[in-house]
C-alpha cells in the first residue's frame, strides 16, 4: 500500500515459533519494522481499524501487551493531517534488561482514502 511517500508493508509470514504479522513502513532513506505474534494479530488489527476509520477528534491512545511486546497506538496531528504512531516497546528481563524501541508512523487521512 502506499501512503502519500510512503510504501507500507504488512505481511503475514511464519517462522519456527509461528506464525506473525510483519508491518513495515519505507521511504527512500528508511524503513521501520514492528512485528506482532499471532497471538495479537486480531486485537492489533481492531485497534489499527479503529484509528482509521474513526472520525472522532477525541480518540485516545491505547496500548496493547503481548508477551515480552507493547505496542502503543497514538494519534497525532501536524500540517500534514492526521497520523497515526504505533509504537513498539520490546523488553527482555534475562541479566540486564535491554528495550528496543520500533516506530512507524501511518497518515490517517491517506490510509482512509486508500480504503475508499
Amino acid at each position: 500500500m502506499q501512503v502519500e511517500h510512503k510504501l507500507c508493508y504488512f505481511d503475514l509470514k511464519e517462522n519456527p515459533r509461528g506464525r506473525y504479522l510483519k508491518i513495515s513502513d519505507k521511504t527512500s532513506a528508511t524503513r521501520s519494522t514492528i512485528i506482532v505474534p499471532s497471538n495479537g494479530i486480531a486485537w492489533f488489527l481492531d485497534l489499527f481499524n479503529y484509528y482509521v476509520n474513526s472520525e472522532d477528534q477525541d480518540v485516545f491512545s491505547k496500548e496493547l501487551q503481548l508477551d515480552a511486546k507493547v505496542f502503543y497506538f497514538d494519534v497525532g496531528e501536524n500540517r500534514r493531517g492526521r497520523f497515526l504512531k504505533v509504537s513498539c516497546l520490546l523488553s527482555f528481563f534475562l541479566l540486564l534488561s535491554v528495550l528496543y524501541h520500533y516506530i512507524i508512523i501511518l497518515n490517517l487521512n491517506s490510509c482512509i482514502n486508500y480504503g475508499q
